[in-house]
C-alpha cells in the first residue's frame, strides 16, 4: 500500500512539473513572438531545465544566434543534444550539422551521419536530404549511390525542392538508379514549381521529348487536389504520376509528388 502511494506521489509530481515545463515552453513562445528575447530565453531556460525538449531546441537556437543571451555554439550544441536525445527531429538535425561543420565542436562526420539518420527514419525531409549528401560524398558512411538516391526520394517526395531537384539528376545520370529520362524530367519539373529555380538541362528535355508532357484535368477532394500527368515516348509504353497539392494555411500550394516506381525503395 505504502509502495503504492509514493508511485502515485512521484506520477504527481512529474505531472505537476510537466504542465510547469509546458506553461513555460509557451511563454517563451510568446515572449519570442513579441520580440523580447531575454524573457524568451529566461522561459525556454527554466522549461529545458525541466526536461522539456523543445524548449531546449529553442534555447539551443538564441544561443546560436545570440540572442537573449551571449552567443555559444558549445551551449547550442549541449542544448540540442538533450532535445536530440529525447528523439526531437530538428534537434537531432541541428546537431549533426554542426558536427559537420565542427562548428562548436570538434568535426565528426559518423556522428554527424548518425544523427542525420535519427532524424530521418522519423521523416524529417532536411536530414533525409543531409543523409543522402552524406552517403553521396562518402562522409561519415561508406559512398553509396544507392542509399544516397533512397534518401533524396524520401525527401523528395516531401516536397523538398533541393531533393527533387538531385533525385533528377539521379535519373538522367543512372546514379543509384535506372537511368531514365522521362522521370528526370518530371522531377526537375518539380523541383522547378517547389522552389528550387531554372529549369531541365536541355539534354533531359531532349531525351524526355517535353513535347510528350499531358496535363491532365484537376480534380478536387475537399481541400486538396490532385493533378494527373500522363507521359509517353514513342515505341515505349506510356506511365502516369500524380501530383498532390495541399494548401497550407497561408493560402500558398506546396507540391509534393507520390510516385508508384521506387517509391518504397529500402534504404541503408
Amino acid at each position: 500500500m505504502l509502495a503504492a502511494m509514493r508511485l502515485l506521489l512521484a506520477i504527481l509530481v512529474l505531472l505537476v512539473a510537466s504542465a510547469s515545463a509546458r506553461a513555460d515552453f509557451e511563454a517563451g513562445v510568446a515572449a519570442l513572438g513579441s520580440g523580447d528575447h531575454g524573457a524568451a530565453f529566461r522561459a525556454f531556460h527554466a522549461a529545458a531545465e525541466a526536461g522539456e525538449a523543445r524548449a531546449q531546441y529553442n534555447l539551443a537556437l538564441l544561443y546560436v544566434y545570440g540572442q537573449g543571451v551571449d552567443q555559444d555554439d558549445a551551449m547550442a550544441i549541449r542544448w540540442w543534444r538533450e532535445a536530440a536525445g529525447q528523439g526531437h527531429a530538428p534537434a537531432q538535425n541541428n546537431l549533426a550539422i554542426m558536427y559537420a561543420l565542427g562548428q562548436g565542436v570538434a568535426r565528426d562526420d559518423v556522428a554527424a551521419a548518425k544523427w542525420y539518420r535519427a532524424a530521418a527514419v522519423q521523416g524529417h525531409a532536411d536530414a533525409q536530404y543531409n543523409l543522402a549528401t552524406m552517403y553521396a560524398r562518402g562522409l561519415g558512411v561508406e559512398r553509396d549511390s544507392v542509399a544516397a538516391a533512397a534518401w533524396h526520394l524520401k525527401a523528395a517526395l516531401q516536397g523538398l525542392a533541393k531533393a527533387q531537384n538531385n533525385i533528377a539528376i539521379a535519373f538522367e545520370r543512372g546514379r543509384g538508379v535506372p537511368r531514365d529520362p522521362v522521370r528526370a524530367l518530371a522531377w526537375y519539373q518539380l523541383a522547378a514549381e517547389a522552389g528550387a529555380g531554372g529549369t531541365a538541362p536541355g539534354s533531359a528535355r531532349r531525351s524526355a521529348r517535353r513535347s510528350d508532357w499531358r496535363p491532365g484535368a484537376w480534380s478536387r477532394n475537399g481541400s486538396a487536389a490532385n493533378r494527373r500527368f500522363e507521359l509517353s515516348l514513342p515505341g515505349r509504353p506510356g506511365f502516369e504520376t500524380i501530383v498532390r497539392i495541399r494548401t497550407d494555411r497561408t493560402g500558398g500550394k506546396q507540391r509534393c509528388g507520390a510516385w508508384s516506381f521506387w517509391a518504397s525503395a529500402s534504404s541503408s
